[in-house]
């Protein structure tokens, strides 16, 4: 078993045992090339969480972020590419099956080295 295979369960982990905070989500990748719009919808699992400043203080984008925004947390393994801040991201329900249905922009991420969980800041939009 490599290094990525043990972050992996790691995260995997996680997401088990914070399973009340894991939310049924549709990413949306975005290319934009000024002629046309592709959009790619991807089923994903998130973590969704209030940031406490400890978490802004850990961002590059810090000074980018505004008191309603939110920390989700991903899974790299569902995402074809890094995500972009012109991709949508719409939370569908939570795990109790309440339907949400609420779309936000993305304002910026972070991923640790191996790309086995991306840290995503929403912004309602």
């Amino acid at each position: 078993m490599g290094l990525k295979s043990v972050f992996e369960s790691g995260v995997d982990t996680a997401f088990s045992v914070f399973k009340e905070a894991v939310y049924s989500c549709q990413y949306i990748q975005i290319a934009d090339d000024g002629f046309s719009r592709n959009e790619t919808p991807i089923l994903v699992s998130a973590i969704i969480v209030e940031l406490t400043q400890d978490d802004i203080a850990k961002l590059s984008f810090s000074d980018e972020i505004q008191p309603t925004d939110v920390q989700c947390l991903v899974k790299g393994k569902y995402l074809f590419s890094a995500p972009d801040t012109r991709d949508e991201f719409l939370v569908i329900s939570d795990y109790f099956g309440n339907v949400i249905n609420e779309k936000y922009s993305i304002v910026g991420f972070s991923v640790d080295p191996m790309k086995v969980l991306y840290t995503i800041v929403l912004r309602n939009a």
